[in-house]
């Protein structure tokens, strides 16, 4: 059930999709709280919920119902990940294989999109350079969803050593058309976030050294393809062009929003903001910059909260655990996402499972014949 909620509720928000089809929050939350119910599980075999999650989402609820007398995104999917866990079976290993393939449905679906449906797309013209930028939503955000995708694809190709040739060619293909997606999207924060994921997981894989070389000349040659047939040129301008038509002017908005942070009452250096309120500061409607935003909307002691969370998988990876190279690979990737946006304050389901997955594979026991996932902060 974990599997389809985030793959169905992530297509629906960021593809290519009909007006009919449910987007609605509350649809999900009913599908999750139907699902528990037809559930007959043991609850010693439930994976615990992290109490930081637990004080986060409660936190954050009670800061909004007092500053601003709403509940925001950040709680409703804080809820839905906490019913998703506890849906979750400690003792099912399978469970997190199909939680891993629906991301990768996911990328792979929001690429297939791209090239079928780009022309309808909304999409962002410079006309001074003469170039389009394609996404369905936010190009942001769906850029760093397909990148979440390629990351565990490559994964699969270099760590599976049963995998047959035409798997290995299938995965190898995922990972081409979505890089190229990737660089007519130009979300600048997904592709770094995915160069240094796939770096850091490359470096502490299990694979071969033989396997991970090959891997990196084919893909130096595929992105020295893509430099000398122009694919990386709106890469290049929005880089060029930050803080004027080209980009998003991160550090202006950065300095400005620490800034009256910075010179706020005492009050609202410890409990921020509020979600709204923070996000209309200094007359700009967004951070991207995740930590920013927790600091701001929730003051310190909301930063201190989530930062406990966020670190959570690299607090709790166990001495026995060979997926070591996964989890630092795919929590890298996290962290660079969230210095660049703010999915986990704006209450954006994907972002938070895929901080679920990382989080249940730091939990794994090797050790043991019979997976583990257990234990709570």
């Amino acid at each position: 059930m974990p599997a389809v909620i985030i793959l169905f509720f992530s297509l629906l928000k960021n593809s290519y999709s009909s007006s009919y089809l449910p987007t609605g929050i509350y649809n999900y939350f009913v599908a999750i709280i139907i699902g528990l119910l037809f559930m007959k599980k043991d609850r010693s075999r439930r994976v615990k919920i992290p109490i930081s999650l637990i004080i986060m989402v409660v936190y954050a609820t009670m800061v909004n119902m007092v500053k601003s007398t709403s509940i925001e995104s950040v709680s409703l999917i804080g809820l839905m990940t906490i019913l998703l866990i506890i849906s979750l079976d400690k003792s099912d290993i399978n469970q997190l294989s199909i939680i891993e393939l629906s991301i990768i449905a996911i990328s792979l679906t929001l690429t297939l999109s791209y090239f079928l449906y780009g022309a309808e797309s909304r999409t962002i013209s410079y006309a001074d350079a003469d170039l389009e930028r394609v996404g369905f939503a936010d190009a942001n955000y769906v850029g760093c969803l397909i990148g979440f995708g390629v990351l565990l694809t490559v994964i699969k190709l270099l760590d599976n050593n049963r995998m047959s040739v035409i798997g290995e060619l299938f995965c190898f293909g995922i990972v081409v058309s979505s890089v190229i997606a990737l660089f007519g999207n130009a979300s600048r924060g997904s592709l770094l976030a995915l160069g240094v994921g796939v770096a850091v997981f490359v470096l502490f894989s299990s694979a071969s050294f033989r396997k991970r070389l090959l891997f990196i000349i084919l893909m130096i040659g595929f992105l020295f393809f893509l430099y000398n047939n122009s694919y990386m040129d709106m890469l290049f301008y929005r880089i060029e062009n930050d803080v004027t038509s080209g980009g998003s002017g991160r550090l202006e908005i950065w300095r400005a929003k620490l800034d009256l942070y910075l010179h706020s009452d005492i009050t609202t250096l410890l409990f921020g903001y509020g979600y709204q309120p923070g996000r209309d500061l200094a007359g700009r409607d967004a951070f991207h910059n995740d930590f920013l935003a927790m600091l701001v909307e929730y003051g310190l002691v909301g930063f201190i909260s989530f930062l406990v969370f966020f670190f959570l998988p690299i607090f709790k990876i166990k001495k026995d655990n060979n997926n070591k190279g996964v989890v630092l690979g795919c929590f890298v990737y996290l962290l660079i996402v969230c210095f660049t946006l703010e999915p986990f304050a704006a209450g954006r389901l994907p972002f938070y499972a895929f901080w679920l997955y990382i989080y249940c594979l730091s939990l794994l026991n090797n050790s043991n014949l019979r997976p583990y996932l257990g234990g709570a902060d």
